[in-house]
This record gives C-alpha cells, sequence and structure tokens, in this order.
C-alpha cells in the first residue's frame, strides 16, 4: 500500500500501521534522549583522537580510526550501564570509553575476523591489538583494573587469538 504520514522523518506505511524506518532512525533520535554522562563519553571519543594523534605511534592510532564508529554504537548500547558507573561508582567519562573500547577491541579480535589465517592478526588485528593494550594501559590510569589484571586478561586474549581465524 501507500504511504500514509510522514511524522519527525518517519514513514508510517498504511498496509502496516508501523514506522518503516525505525532501525535506520535510532540513532538520530536517540540522540535526542541521551544522558549527560553518555554524551561526556562520546564527547571523549570525539576529543580522543586529537589527542592519540600526538601521544602515540601510527597502529594505534589506526586501531582507533577502526574501531571508532563500533565504540560509539557501543557506547550509545550500554547507555544506561555508562549512566550508572558514571553516577554511582564515580568512573571517568574517559575511563568509561577506554573500558568500552576494550570491549570491542576484544570482541572483534577474538572473533577472528580480524586474522589473516589461524593464528595470525592481519595489519587490522594487529592495530586492534595494539589499541587495546592502550586502552588497557589507560585504564590502569584511571584505577578501573589493576596491572595483574591488565596482565591476565592480555595473555587470555592472546590465547583466544592463536586459536581464531
Amino acid at each position: 500500500m501507500g504511504v500514509f504520514s510522514s511524522v519527525l522523518g518517519l514513514t508510517l506505511s498504511a498496509a502496516e500501521g508501523a514506522p518503516a524506518g525505525v532501525l535506520a532512525s535510532i540513532g538520530v533520535l536517540g540522540g535526542l534522549f541521551r544522558t549527560k554522562e553518555v554524551q561526556k563519553v562520546l564527547a571523549c571519543l570525539a576529543s580522543e583522537e586529537e589527542s592519540l594523534q600526538q601521544t602515540v605511534g601510527p597502529e594505534v592510532l589506526f586501531g582507533y580510526r577502526l574501531a571508532k564508529r563500533h565504540v560509539r554504537d557501543a557506547i550509545v548500547a550500554q547507555s544506561a550501564e555508562i549512566t550508572d558507573k558514571v553516577r554511582t561508582e564515580a568512573a571517568s567519562p574517559r575511563g568509561m570509553l577506554y573500558k568500552t573500547v576494550k570491549e570491542v577491541c576484544e570482541a572483534d579480535l577474538g572473533s577472528g575476523a580480524m586474522h589473516s589465517s589461524r593464528g595470525e592478526l592481519s595489519l587490522h588485528g594487529k592495530a586492534l591489538l595494539a589499541l587495546c593494550a592502550r586502552a588497557c594501559k589507560e585504564l590502569e590510569i584511571e584505577g578501573l583494573r589493576t596491572r595483574d589484571t591488565t596482565f591476565r586478561e592480555m595473555e587470555r586474549l592472546r590465547m583466544e587469538i592463536s586459536r581464531a581465524g
């Protein structure tokens, strides 16, 4: 059937009576209802690339650019958890950014999608691994991880990488 109505950029179909572009519009509308804590984490995401350009090598910067969109999506998806941790556990927005960066990198690296062959990371995978190591270091600085925990998590990740691909 034809188009029934268009409200706030959402096209309603007369046949289904439901928004036809809901999934495409969630990102746009989701920005209207973010908490200030999530907005601060997203602001850190935007500003961190500039900081990294001045302080790290090209491999970490490349990994950051690869992961940035996925990290943004993860921040939005985990907005309730992030808001809660910033409010109740006094986690900094930067700390929450790097926690999310680490989670995204671990998921991508453990999936095998960043491998050139079994147990061997591609150039993209190596960049994400360098970024993950940097995220762990930043989490230590922020007080969200101990050095021992970081070591164990990186060893576990290296084992996952060696099995995947």
